[in-house]
């Protein structure tokens, strides 16, 4: 893995499939190969935790650990695996355009995670196609396509009144309020649509009821005299539900405005850019989650690498020896994988089971995001 960042202020580039990126541990490269082998028959994936295989959900998160490493439905040294998968994504998509069942708990997650997967392939798979790499494939562009804008209208439905989106599309939770974990899914999603040319967006007003929803929850805000305003610095889940502040939450709605700045670029929808103040606030009191906060590192990883410089540095010089040290190398059935606990305190008061829950697929793919700092982004930031 490449992980060479571009300074502050210039653009970053996600990975280009007619050019991969290379992995000089080898760390990346064995982990793939783990996930390569807990393919289903149909192209699926399955999740192996507490909640259930949610396969749609599984086969997005394994998508884009895929695409993170340049391979694409056409090119690539796993093509073949990406090109059944998104076959396999294809075929299970539901009728509103969902690429996971809607109602238990993970429903919403596991379609963003899908849907930002399908976007990122249909990009990706332009360029392979631009750059005479694509070959392969018995699926065509078109088919990608239209499968990837079904799902980028369900993620615009799926978006709550009161902002952001949690769950199911609409609950009963009177004040209809989503929450910053499941805008980082979303709001990805939606930049990768948008820079894939996928029709649907969100209007004007949902993009304001983001900003009134980041704004509610967060707190401390740092001024920055050269941006000419100031960012809340802290952020908590829900009021409601868990209104600590939290490191985890402040990574997601942070990391959120990033994606807003992307997505519309305008102050009146919460977009701020990775420069302002506030972020070189948030990673001067906090650093990686050594107790194995997948949930956390990931969104605070991203972001530290859009800030760059000494954030970015000093980001990953903790971080990737820990992941390192963690890999599972005994050369058995688990070979490549990561598989952590839940002890960790990053996410509020609120009891946080993601390891559990996901299980060592979702805890492996994470991990590989994290290490593939440049291209874990792919092109949400290019």
């Amino acid at each position: 893995v490449k992980f060479e960042c571009a300074e502050e202020g210039e653009a970053q580039s996600g990975p280009d499939p007619c050019d991969p990126p290379t992995d000089p541990t080898g760390e990346v490269d064995l982990a793939l190969e783990w996930l390569a082998s807990q393919q289903q028959e149909d192209g699926s994936w399955n999740l192996d935790g507490s909640a259930g295989a949610f396969p749609g959900g599984a086969t997005g998160l394994a998508v884009l650990a895929f695409l993170g490493n340049g391979n694409t439905p056409y090119s690539g040294t796993y093509k073949q695996n990406v090109c059944d998968a998104i076959k396999f994504l294809i075929s299970y998509q539901q009728g509103e355009g969902n690429l996971e069942t809607i109602g238990a708990t993970p429903g919403l997650y596991c379609h963003l995670f899908a849907h930002w997967a399908m976007a990122e392939a249909v990009l990706l798979s332009q360029q392979a196609t631009d750059g005479g790499c694509a070959e392969g494939c018995d699926l065509t562009m078109e088919e990608m396509r239209t499968a990837a804008e079904s799902a980028t209208a369900y993620t615009v439905y799926a978006h709550l009144d009161g902002g952001s989106w949690k769950y199911t599309p609409i609950w009963g939770d009177g004040d209809r309020k989503g929450d910053p974990s499941h805008m980082i899914w979303g709001l990805s999603a939606l930049v990768a649509s948008k820079k894939a040319g996928l029709q649907g967006a969100l209007s004007d007003t949902q993009l304001r009821k983001i900003k009134t929803l980041l704004n509610n929850n967060g707190s401390n805000p740092v001024d920055d005299p050269s941006a000419g305003y100031a960012v809340d610095s802290e952020y908590f889940y829900h009021s409601y539900h868990d209104p600590a502040l939290s490191p985890r939450m402040s990574a997601c709605s942070l990391f959120s405005r990033t994606l807003l700045q992307e997505l519309s670029g305008d102050l009146n929808h919460g977009a701020v850019p990775a420069s302002h103040a506030a972020m070189q606030s948030f990673f001067d009191n906090n650093s990686p989650d050594l107790a194995g906060d997948l949930y956390y590192n990931k969104p605070a990883t991203l972001l530290a690498y859009q800030v760059g410089g000494s954030v970015w540095s000093n980001w990953i010089n903790v971080l990737q020896p820990y992941l390192s040290a963690n890999q599972d190398t005994s050369g058995g059935a688990n070979d490549g994988s990561w598989l952590f606990s839940d002890n960790h305190a990053q996410g509020g008061n609120a009891p946080r089971n993601c390891n559990t829950e996901g299980g060592r697929l979702y805890c492996t793919v994470f991990a590989i995001l994290c290490l593939e700092p440049g291209y874990a982004g792919l092109k949400l930031f290019e």
